[in-house]
């Protein structure tokens, strides 16, 4: 995340935790959830449970896949009801879509393999 210029950028007003769940039937939810302080990811954990963060985006791992291999737009699929948010929403989140959106692209080049089968 921190390599990322535009992540940088455009998150350079976006002081916020966030966590991005992978929802597992029967099994739990695992995710990860990260500081943001000014475009600076400042500290990532993961997590398996419920997550703790100003702003928890949550779906099964299929559609995480999809996303992290940007074939989805994150925005459009919460606004499309393919994701949900336990914490937050998605109106307060819309002055960060371009952050996030640049969080998601710093994710696309990382070898992903979420549970049954569904990798990013």
């Amino acid at each position: 995340i921190n390599a990322n210029g535009g992540f940088r950028k455009r998150g350079a007003g976006w002081d916020d935790t966030v966590a991005f769940v992978a929802e597992l039937p029967g099994d739990g939810d695992i995710g990860v959830v990260v500081e943001l302080r000014r475009g600076v990811c400042v500290a990532a954990r993961s997590v398996n449970g419920p997550a703790e963060a100003s702003y928890v985006i949550a779906a099964d791992p299929a559609t995480w896949a999809d996303v992290i291999a940007g074939r989805t737009n994150l925005l459009a699929a919460i606004m499309a009801g393919r994701f949900h948010m336990p914490r937050g929403s998605a109106r307060a989140l819309l002055p960060h879509a371009s952050a996030a959106g640049e969080l998601l692209a710093a994710a696309e080049g990382i070898p992903t393999e979420l549970p049954g089968g569904a990798d990013g």
